[in-house]
This record gives structure tokens, C-alpha cells and sequence, in this order.
């Protein structure tokens, strides 16, 4: 009930919200399990995940605090979701998953916190979880040092590359002409004008 509304507003019974929660903890404890089974001792890597985390650390804490239960819960579920997704290829992401799980099950545990006991267990926790202090932010994997840029051929949408924020139009134009998928659409033809909108979007204009 709390993830559908407000906590000072009236809400309907909902067989299917109660469906959706149950499916969200189920969620949450196989990511846990395969978090805790596939924890290394390698260092984590700053990956998408490690991110997400401390992003929705950032803004749990504050919907927290200002007793804005639903959308607490929005951004936990957010954080899980791409947890279930995810796929780590290297050690470095698995203990970054790893490191996630722990701080979700650490936000979501005022609201499930049965679950979360037997979930801080598995994650090899050595305390309760009840006894932890609630954790803080890494403000560093907050700071978006890259963004997404898109990347139109002719006007059309191609491509979509990951591009550092401080990286001069010389240098995002070198990215956007060396990536196979845009030199796909290019192929042989002449490049004959290259439009960049700093942050956002670059266009390149073909034969």
C-alpha cells in the first residue's frame, strides 16, 4: 500500500498490488541469492549498477525523511529491477552487484524487515541488520562524468553512445565517426557536415 500512494491518502484494497508486491520481494531475494553467490573479493568496478545504488541511496534517504513512503519504494523497486538485469562479465561487477544488493536490502528493510534479516544473512552479514547504521551515499559514482549522446545519420536516429561530459566537439566527433554501428549507416559516402548539440545530440550529414 505504501509503494501505490502517499501515506495521508485514502487508498483502495487491490488483490493485483498485493500480486505486485509479493512478485518485487521475490525479485529482490533472487537477486540477492545470486549476488551473494557470485560475490569476489575484487574490488567493484564503477558500473551501472554501483551507480543506480548510490543514486537511489541519495533519494530514498531524502523521500525518507520526508515521509514520502511511495516514492521511496518507486526507486528501490528501479534499483532492483536493473539488478535482475544486469549481467557482470568481470569480477569488478560482480562484487558492484554485490555492493548494490547490500545497499537495497539496507533501504528496502524498514519496509520488509523480516525479509531483509534473512536476506542480510545470505549476503554473509555477520550482524543484524537491524543493528547497522543506515548507509550514506558515495557522492563521486553520483557525478555523471559521462552522458548519453544521440547520433543521427541524415536526421534519423542511428545510434546512442556513452560520451565523457567534458569531451571537446573534436573528440565527439572522432567517437561518433568510429562507431561501427554509425559507420554502418555511412558507410562509403562522403561525411559533408558534422552538427553537434553539446550534451545531447550529434548529426552527421551524408552524401
Amino acid at each position: 500500500m505504501l509503494s501505490d500512494s502517499p501515506p495521508e491518502r485514502d487508498l483502495e484494497w487491490s488483490d493485483s498490488a498485493v500480486e505486485g508486491a509479493h512478485k518485487f520481494l521475490q525479485r529482490v531475494w533472487r537477486v540477492v541469492q545470486e549476488a551473494a553467490e557470485s560475490a569476489t573479493s575484487t574490488p567493484a568496478t564503477a558500473c551501472a549498477p554501483l551507480k543506480t545504488a548510490h543514486r537511489a541511496l541519495k533519494k530514498v534517504t531524502s523521500d525518507m525523511e520526508r515521509f514520502h513512503f511511495n516514492t521511496a519504494l518507486a526507486e528501490i523497486r528501479v534499483l532492483f529491477s536493473e539488478l535482475a538485469n544486469f549481467r557482470p562479465e568481470t569480477d569488478g561487477e560482480r562484487t558492484a552487484v554485490y555492493e548494490a544488493a547490500c545497499l537495497g536490502v539496507q533501504m528496502i528493510a524498514p519496509f520488509a524487515p523480516h525479509l531483509c534479516e534473512e536476506c542480510w544473512e545470505t549476503l554473509g552479514k555477520g550482524t543484524l541488520l537491524a543493528n547497522a547504521p543506515w548507509p550514506v551515499h558515495d557522492e563521486s559514482l553520483i557525478a555523471e562524468n559521462e552522458f548519453q549522446l544521440v547520433v543521427q545519420v541524415n536526421g534519423k536516429v542511428r545510434d546512442r553512445l556513452m560520451v565523457p561530459t567534458d569531451a571537446a566537439e573534436d573528440r565527439v566527433r572522432e567517437l561518433v565517426l568510429e562507431s561501427p554501428k554509425t559507420r554502418e549507416f555511412i558507410g562509403d559516402k562522403q561525411v559533408r557536415k558534422f552538427i553537434y548539440i553539446p550534451g545531447r545530440l550529434a548529426n552527421v550529414v551524408i552524401a
